[in-house]
């Protein structure tokens, strides 16, 4: 009985000792937490005095408490503690967010060790950026790492209930890593990019992927804006029945190009048919000058699903009369539209240049949502619907290195892609729906990949439609032929890999090209869609080395794709 009672008074002081800790330890915790809180106002507070020398005091108030509390994280003596009120997996999460976090500032530091009365403003110009770029490009790792952590944290243990209010912050968090991992390449470039030496114009090529192009879709409408030192200005919107085309090609191309797509691309509804977005944008360019007499410092994509991310963040906008929304706007300018006005082609543009115009005015006099911008902006940078090209040769070496470029794939990897491009004159891609399937057939040196694509036209034979939408150019049936259509569709290889066979449908057209573009074997082939029939292709490589990856063009509908990988890395 005697030693029972020493048990337990000893297990009484064991427990009492550990609640001492976990309540010192917490309150520590928590006044650590409150200085790096407080130090952020301080900071917030400064930067919106644009004042650069408090600024720089502020921030390396911040830089230290930060690095104590991360180290204080860091400490394996929280482990136990998140074992009993949160889990191991959320205390891992705050530790990498912290130390990365702080790894960030500290890199950032020496850029407010230089500011003084003498550059006010530093927070709102150019020089804070241009100074930052290379140092941000250094800390990509650190920033991908706090993104990572920040969309995969979830609370568990006792802190669980709490859980849900990390949802959004997850939610940006996932939506912000997307663009980081596309846009940081890019970085150094940035400033000058946005005006900080001078002011750029920029020309924005609206694409209508409702009639397909390799890039994404046949250009319906564009706009000239501009940027100078961050400020965006538009300059004018208009239709393609303002811009003109060539009967041969305006820049240089390589046999191989010639091969593929002959002279077709030197008019302006052709001149995106690659899907190496810098051909299109080297010849749009060309043409703007031929035209205008004027050099342009870039271009830049978008179509109606990337307005219809912005409108999430604007809100909706009234364009003769009709609410145009963020739920509505796809279908008003790819379907709606050709219905309205099924007998003025012209004012049916004008339309869709009114829409452009008022969801781009709303961008330029700042009233949207940055968070929902970042959101949508991050969905159509992952689905390749927004591309940029720069004139400037050294920027464009950067902007080759991330994903936003729309190159062609330079690398030794495992990358396919399958492009459709529209012959048949009219809009029926709007119903277009796409399956492709990857499968390691063969691994090692000898390693093949069969790619198993399904086409369907989802217009019903009896959907009466206008002639603009479904009529047939290619056989000279302006009025459609029963709801078909006619694509090419191209497979792309790895680069430096080889088509090995092919198993075409029935319906497939006399016309099959084997040739190469950059290094990629390209398999290309004519074919009919019926309404509501699936058409199934199919071709095998030789070559790639690497995870299997696939490219997805970006039209209307997304494209499905199942990726069987036996091989791995």
């Amino acid at each position: 009985m005697w030693a029972k009672k020493i048990r337990f008074k000893y297990l009484g002081y064991g427990l009492g000792i550990f609640v001492t800790i976990f309540l010192v330890l917490g309150i520590f915790l928590a006044v650590q937490v409150n200085n790096l809180a407080s130090s952020a106002r301080h900071l917030q507070s400064s930067a919106r005095e644009s004042d650069p020398k408090v600024f720089a005091e502020n921030y390396h108030i911040f830089s230290q408490r930060l690095d104590v509390l991360s180290a204080v994280a860091g400490n394996p003596v929280w482990t136990p503690i998140f074992f009993l009120v949160g889990s191991p997996s959320t205390y891992s999460h705050e530790a990498n967010i912290l130390r990365s976090t702080s790894a960030i500032v500290k890199s950032l530091s020496p850029l407010f060790d230089a500011a003084d009365a003498r550059s006010p403003g530093l927070l709102t110009n150019m020089e804070l950026l241009q100074r930052s770029a290379p140092m941000l490009t250094t800390v990509a790792p650190d920033i991908q790492s706090v993104l990572t952590n920040l969309a995969t944290l979830h609370l568990g243990g006792l802190l669980s209930p709490f859980d849900s209010k990390l949802a959004e912050v997850r939610k940006t968090a996932s939506a912000t890593s997307i663009v980081a991992q596309r846009i940081l390449p890019m970085l150094p470039a940035l400033p000058t990019i946005v005006g900080s030496e001078g002011p750029r114009t920029y020309l924005v090529a609206f694409q209508n992927p409702a009639e397909a192009r390799g890039v994404a879709g046949i250009i319906g409408s564009y706009a000239l804006v501009r940027l100078e030192a961050g400020k965006l200005s538009v300059l004018h919107v208009g239709s393609n029945l303002e811009l003109e085309s060539r009967s041969e090609l305006p820049i240089k191309v390589s046999a191989e190009y010639r091969d593929l797509y002959g002279n077709d691309p030197a008019i302006w509804q052709n001149s995106n048919l690659s899907p190496h977005f810098p051909y299109a944008a080297k010849i749009w360019l060309t043409l703007w000058k031929l035209q205008h007499k004027e050099v342009l410092d870039g271009v830049i994509t978008f179509d109606p699903l990337v307005l219809r991310q912005i409108l999430v963040a604007t809100g909706p906008i009234t364009v003769e009369g009709e609410e145009i929304t963020a739920a509505n706007v796809a279908q008003k300018t790819m379907s709606d539209a050709y219905i309205r006005y099924s007998s003025d082609n012209a004012a049916r543009k004008q339309h869709l240049v009114l829409i452009i115009d008022g969801v781009l005015s709303r961008l330029q006099n700042g009233k949207v949502s940055g968070k929902d911008l970042i959101n949508g902006l991050a969905s159509s940078v992952s689905e390749n619907r927004i591309l940029f090209y720069s004139s400037h040769k050294s920027e464009q070496n950067q902007i080759a290195l991330s994903s936003i470029s729309g190159s062609l794939s330079t690398n030794n990897d495992n990358q396919y892609r399958v492009v459709v491009n529209n012959i048949a004159g009219n809009k029926m891609d709007y119903y277009l729906v796409r399956q492709m399937t990857l499968t390691a057939l063969t691994c090692g040196e000898k390693r093949t990949t069969k790619v198993d694509v399904v086409l369907q036209n989802t217009a019903r034979p009896d959907l009466v439609l206008p002639a603009y939408v479904n009529g047939r150019l290619d056989l000279k049936k302006p009025n459609g032929d029963g709801n078909s259509t006619s694509v090419e569709v191209m497979f792309f290889g790895p680069r430096n890999s080889a088509l090995l066979n092919s198993v075409n449908a029935p319906e497939i057209d006399s016309t099959r090209f084997i040739g190469s573009e950059l290094g990629h074997p390209v398999l290309a082939m004519n074919v009919e869609l019926k309404p509501e029939a699936p058409l199934h292709l199919t071709a095998t490589f030789k070559g790639g080395s690497g995870a299997l990856t696939n490219i997805v063009q970006p039209l209307v509908l997304p494209e499905k794709v199942t990726v069987i990988d036996k091989c791995g890395r």
